[in-house]
């Protein structure tokens, strides 16, 4: 009798195990995504044009530099922050809720290209630009920004970390029809210039598992106070306004925002919380009569 349970046993253990295998084995498999390959460097631009607005950028290690185009949604321009930099990935998330995926390789070399993805296939193409609209012209942004690098700022911190005696200070924010204008302090206390190459802002996890990668979406500045290539001169500080499309951001998140030095490693990086940017104030009278002065 207990040789024929054992047996039945068995049995029974054996089938189950044959219907689990074919359980799995009818699952449909995943469909494979086609993975682009490109190659950058530090002394040329990649651009990447897709077919929607893009909503996020996960970059697999953060010496690859990602950045859009202030007011226009679907370009995405990179390019590697040292000569060092491993192979790593890259994933653009665009609107449609389509995802683009990169693998990255430094080569000194690379000239640089632009792809246009709204195609069927990678092609060296020009697209139509998508632009953001807004309540205010692009000029009247402009000369708002312009107009608050003379204005006394309202904060004094948070700080970013200081890097060969330069650093950046949170001035404060301002809110305007629909439009966040973020004051910064850039204070060079070295001996040597600082030649300002870009700004980018990001909104990230304020904590970072080290086993993750670095998933971020990039906030596009309409429009800057500063000019490319702008320089602040040894043991002198400067204003800087930076303009978005108004934004929040959840607690546990930051919005990095970063100055990197062309030519130079000092690169900085400026983080604020969701408190900082909900103590905004309206733009000064006097900004507002200073602009529609210029507007007639």
């Amino acid at each position: 009798m207990y040789l024929i349970t054992a047996h039945y046993r068995y049995c029974l253990t054996l089938i189950l195990i044959i219907l689990n295998t074919a359980m799995v084995i009818g699952q449909p498999t995943p469909a494979s995504m086609p993975t682009y390959k490109l190659e950058v460097s530090t002394n040329n631009t990649t651009v990447l044009i897709f077919p929607a607005p893009i909503s996020a950028v996960d970059r697999g290690k953060s010496t690859l530099l990602a950045k859009s185009v202030a007011g226009v949604e679907n370009i995405l321009k990179i390019k590697a922050a040292s000569d060092t930099m491993p192979t790593t990935s890259l994933h653009v998330f665009t609107v449609d809720g389509r995802v683009f995926p990169f693998e990255v390789h430094y080569h000194s070399a690379a000239t640089g290209a632009t792809f246009d993805f709204s195609a069927p296939e990678a092609q060296i193409l020009q697209a139509p630009l998508q632009f953001s609209s807004g309540p205010l012209t692009e000029t009247a942004i402009g000369e708002l920004c312009q107009q608050l690098t003379h204005t006394q700022s309202f904060m004094k911190a948070p700080r970013s970390k200081k890097i060969g005696d330069v650093h950046l200070v949170y001035g404060g924010s301002y809110l305007c029809e629909g439009v966040l204008f973020i004051q910064l302090q850039l204070h060079n206390h070295s001996q040597i210039p600082y030649p300002l190459h870009f700004n980018q802002a990001l909104v990230r996890d304020r904590r970072k598992s080290k086993r993750t990668s670095q998933m971020e979406v990039e906030k596009q500045i309409l429009r800057q106070s500063n000019i490319h290539g702008q320089i602040i001169p040894a043991n002198t500080n400067a204003t800087i306004v930076l303009a978005f499309t108004q934004f929040t951001i959840a607690d546990g998140k930051v919005l990095a925002i970063s100055a990197f030095e062309h030519g130079g490693d000092r690169h900085l990086e400026l983080r604020l919380k969701g408190k900082h940017l909900l103590r905004s104030r309206t733009l000064p009278s006097a900004v507002l009569n200073a602009v529609s002065v210029r507007r007639r």
